[in-house]
């Protein structure tokens, strides 16, 4: 009986799950995360360009500024990069900095907030990516840290150089590329946007293409891959409709001579290096390399390789043992449970084609950077981008058996290389050659002359500062190192002075109003042709028995009068 009635008794009722409370639905939820992320993208974007500003306080003013100080300046009057004037870069980096100086006007210190904004963006972009792959916002802001605290980044960026865009606008293209299309039209649009920043970062700093080659790799194969996503297809069409404006742009410099466009941007470094396309022997790669390692910058990359090696260790651990599958089916019983992850780092993703592709284009652009005759540390920073975005998830693993605190404790090291940076600037950056210092003879310049006077100059940042002409065919101090090599008819193609006699006539015919002479010390430079052209008498410097001065020709001697010297640097103003 007992069993009957046990039998006949109703089930216990499920109970039912429980609704989410009426003042906060999953549209709610969602739209605080969205605006919780944008609070995280504004405080980093705010606190990477206060630090890229403070730290352009401390750093040399080199030669290669200037000129391309001078190219913004022609862009900003309306001329075009190569057809209008000699420019040994692709042609697109000065077009924001002159749109720049029409809005907020002309200066110096425009020119620099373009840097220093690109270098914020490309700091948010990498945590948002760092974010997005791992599924935590903690470990955004460890890719946040690995962008500001690395020296090539911190030291390249506040410069008017062609650094800090195109690793902005290429970092740009890959996380706009990294995100999966909802539908045709999504797919479309991220394209677009990735097309337009990846061809801009080339169009900006030609080995800057694998950032360009990178994005729309990734496209193409999410969109030939059997497991396509709807819309794929969409997002290569979008990637070429992206592409058009800026090739729009890049094609007003290569008409109506491509000749002169050609050599700028490939034909001057062939001859400046002495060899085109060649890596030389080991031995050569071998003293790049030393070199490089000698700067100060190399520490950085040496950290970020030293955690890579950490990470990927546990990714080697973890990666067979996380996926979509439940059941093992080689023996057909199933997988031991695993623990859930602990709140705040997300479980990790299944695959990790992503991250070697990024490894793969760092290897290639590593082996891009190697070419030139002369290797700099800063041509290392495409690879070292791709190398920081491929290290994403490794940072998750790292970061997760201490969840949520391990995120946090993996930028100590960081923020102490970074504290340790800040100490040993000065020293790396000697004050001498500041904005500050330069901005002392641009103003004594445009005290002694007036717009519209000419002025030569063997560094173009004192002209672009003073906002004075410079001596026609001398834009660009570095097309004097190759001139020798040229005809007379292809020197007057690239709008540049011609040979050292024809130089010599120049700065005598236009008689400038001002002469501004000297050198950056070290053992590189432009003296072999000045000595030769406009100095005859040199001077040990007594300060520094290792700097030369040299001493302005006795003809034009008669004609000017030394008004200023400053470091290792004259200004020379027209007698009256």
């Amino acid at each position: 009986m007992a069993q009957n009635r046990r039998k006949q008794r109703p089930d216990r009722p499920t109970p039912a799950p429980r609704a989410e409370p009426a003042s906060t639905p999953t549209s709610a939820v969602v739209l605080t995360d969205r605006r919780t992320a944008r609070l995280f993208a504004l405080a980093q974007f705010a606190a990477a360009a206060v630090i890229f500003r403070v730290a352009g306080f401390y750093r040399v003013m080199d030669a290669d500024e200037g000129h391309f100080l001078s190219a913004i300046r022609c862009v900003f009057n309306g001329l075009r990069p190569q057809q209008d004037f000699f420019f040994q870069q692709t042609p697109l980096f000065p077009y924001p900095y002159a749109l720049a100086m029409k809005l907020f006007g002309y200066g110096y210190d425009t020119c620099l907030w373009i840097s220093v904004l690109c270098g914020a963006g490309l700091a948010v972009v990498t945590a948002s990516y760092f974010a997005r792959r791992c599924g935590a916002a903690r470990v955004g802001w460890i890719g946040w840290a690995l962008v500001v605290t690395n020296a090539p980044i911190l030291f390249w960026t506040p410069t008017v150089k062609n650094h800090a865009m195109p690793l902005f606008f290429g970092a740009l293209a890959l996380w706009a590329a990294a995100h999966r299309p909802r539908g045709g039209r999504d797919a479309f649009w991220w394209g677009a946007l990735s097309g337009f920043a990846a061809l801009w970062s080339a169009g900006t700093r030609l080995p800057a293409a694998p950032l360009a080659a990178a994005p729309f790799a990734w496209l193409l194969l999410r969109a030939v891959v059997p497991s396509r996503p709807p819309g794929a297809w969409h997002g290569v069409l979008g990637f070429a409709v992206g592409c058009m404006p800026p090739a729009l742009l890049v094609l007003r410099s290569v008409f109506p001579d491509p000749w002169v466009f050609h050599f700028d941007i490939l034909g001057f470094h062939a001859i400046r290096s002495g060899r085109a396309g060649t890596f030389g022997t080991w031995a050569t790669i071998s003293k790049q390399l030393a070199a490089l390692g000698s700067q100060v910058q190399f520490p950085a990359m040496l950290l970020l390789a030293v955690f890579s090696a950490i990470c990927m260790k546990r990714i080697a651990r973890l990666a067979g043992r996380i996926g979509p599958d439940t059941t093992d089916e080689s023996r057909g019983r199933p997988r031991e449970e695993k623990p859930a992850p602990r709140p705040g780092i997300a479980r990790l993703p299944a695959g990790y084609g992503i991250e070697l592709g990024l490894a793969l284009a760092g290897i290639i652009a590593g082996l891009i950077a190697l070419l030139p005759a002369q290797t700099f540390h800063q041509y290392f920073m495409v690879p070292l981008l791709f190398f920081i975005w491929a290290t994403a998830p490794a940072w998750a693993a790292l970061a997760r058996p201490a969840a949520p605190r391990g995120a946090l404790l993996v930028c100590i090291p960081l923020a102490a290389y970074a504290a340790f940076l800040g100490h040993h600037i000065e020293e790396v950056f000697p004050p001498e050659w500041g904005a500050a210092k330069v901005r002392e003879l641009s103003e004594e310049l445009r005290r002694v002359t007036k717009p519209g006077d000419v002025v030569f100059s063997s560094w173009q940042g004192f002209t672009f500062m003073a906002d004075r002409n410079d001596l026609p065919g001398n834009e660009n101090f570095n097309a004097r190192t190759v001139t020798p090599r040229l005809s007379l008819e292809e020197c007057r193609r690239l709008k540049v002075a011609t040979d050292l006699d024809l130089f010599e006539s120049l700065v005598m015919r236009a008689e400038p109003k001002a002469i501004v002479i000297g050198f950056f010390t070290g053992p590189t430079g432009n003296k072999p042709f000045y000595r030769s052209t406009l100095y005859t008498r040199v001077a040990a410097d007594p300060r520094n028995p290792r700097v030369t001065k040299y001493v302005i020709r006795p003809e034009i001697d008669r004609n000017y009068e030394l008004l200023r010297v400053m470091g290792d640097h004259q200004l020379w103003v027209k007698r009256q």
